[in-house]
């Protein structure tokens, strides 16, 4: 990853993001007063990031509602029925 500064970062804008889109780079991180403020990603590294996300926590949601069903197999009774679908 390569950091930038703030100025150099506003002259250079239209080349960091062609940098970015034709992954030369595969992110830019902006620095303002020598510190890590914004890391700059492509829309599609986004988009994996956040159907990632999505699945980690739905691993987590599955694992929480697996461990209630152990302890309380009657459970599943109150559930929403959605839930179940939401999570396979």
């Amino acid at each position: 990853m390569g950091n930038l500064t703030g100025r150099f970062v506003t002259k250079q804008i239209s080349s960091i993001i062609k940098n970015i889109k034709n992954r030369t780079v595969d992110k830019m991180g902006i620095l303002k007063n020598n510190r890590l403020e914004v890391v700059v990603i492509s829309t599609e590294e986004y988009a994996r990031l956040k159907e990632l996300e999505i699945t980690l926590e739905k691993q987590r949601l599955q694992t929480t509602l697996n461990e209630y069903q152990k302890k309380c197999p009657s459970v599943d009774r109150f559930l929403h029925p959605q839930l179940h679908l939401a999570l396979a």
